[in-house]
């Protein structure tokens, strides 16, 4: 098993190929409310995302409207989106960034808001 290890690496090493460094998504902002149509607001901002997302949940699960807004760079250029919906929580999606090729720097802000009572938390993502 040793042998076949080391007859593969040096394959590897032979042919110049390496694993593909893999992307990696972290948290960049997280808020809570609670109450009679409760809220939650959060905002982040993160370097060089490849892909944003945002994700609401609530106890109990319910309608809840989405809205979100990203700013970005890349060199002189500022450009914005921004967007909402109404879903079922829980619920987890991408979304927009402004530019077709990965930014210099994004902040993104998301608030979710409740049909009814209960407690909502937002929270937003990032691939890297």
């Amino acid at each position: 098993m040793r042998r076949i290890c080391t007859v593969v690496l040096a394959l590897g090493l032979l042919l110049g190929t390496a694993a593909p460094a893999q992307a990696e998504i972290i948290g960049i902002g997280r808020a809570t409310g609670s109450g009679d149509f409760a809220s939650a607001i959060a905002q982040g901002d993160v370097d060089e995302p490849r892909a944003l997302f945002v994700r609401v949940k609530s106890t109990p699960s319910q309608g809840i409207f989405v809205s979100w807004i990203v700013t970005c760079t890349r060199g002189n250029d500022i450009r914005l989106t921004d967007g909402d919906y109404d879903t079922t929580t829980p619920d987890y999606r991408q979304i927009r960034i402004p530019f077709r090729r990965t930014p210099d720097d994004c902040d993104v802000t998301a608030g979710g808001f409740l049909d009814e009572g209960g407690r909502v938390t937002v929270i937003l993502y990032a691939r890297v």
